[in-house]
């Protein structure tokens, strides 16, 4: 699936879903799904409309692990990540994203006080579980509706 910008066109929609652009154009039609335009030849369909496309389709994502691990800083990895999931959960896809990293710019960029939480260390050493570790941030996707 290749994304453009902010939203997915009705190009990607059929490549994604296997369908013609006749038959993706015939089904927003159907649907009442409304299309952006970003200028006059090019049309996209918001995040949250291709949401409902894909589970009305029942489209199942594939499970992928995706990790960005550069040991050099400043190089985008915490913002990278917390782009990517953010849209991918715009889309409707589970994500976990896990901070390795010992600042946890990542998990404050969630908005989460990690201080008394576990972390991947208490994991290790101390026995905690794994579970006990997630925090789910169902919250941060309202703030970012409209990216």
């Amino acid at each position: 699936m290749i994304f453009s910008g902010n939203n997915i066109s009705p190009q990607e929609i059929g490549m994604t879903l296997g369908m013609t652009i006749q038959g993706v154009y015939k089904m927003l039609k159907n649907k009442n799904i409304n299309t952006v335009s970003a200028n006059n030849r090019r049309k996209y369909i918001p995040p949250l409309e291709v949401r409902r496309i894909f589970q009305d389709r029942g489209f199942v994502y594939s499970k992928q692990n995706i990790s960005f691990q550069i040991v050099k800083g400043g190089v985008g990895k915490t913002s990278l990540s917390f782009s990517l999931a953010i849209r991918a959960s715009h889309y409707g896809v589970k994500v976990l994203v896990i901070d390795f990293d010992q600042q946890s710019n990542l998990t404050r960029s969630f908005g989460v006080n990690a201080k008394d939480l576990p972390i991947w260390i208490n994991i290790f050493r101390d026995n905690v579980s794994a579970s006990e570790a997630i925090v789910n941030v169902p919250k941060i996707l309202t703030l970012f509706r409209q990216i």
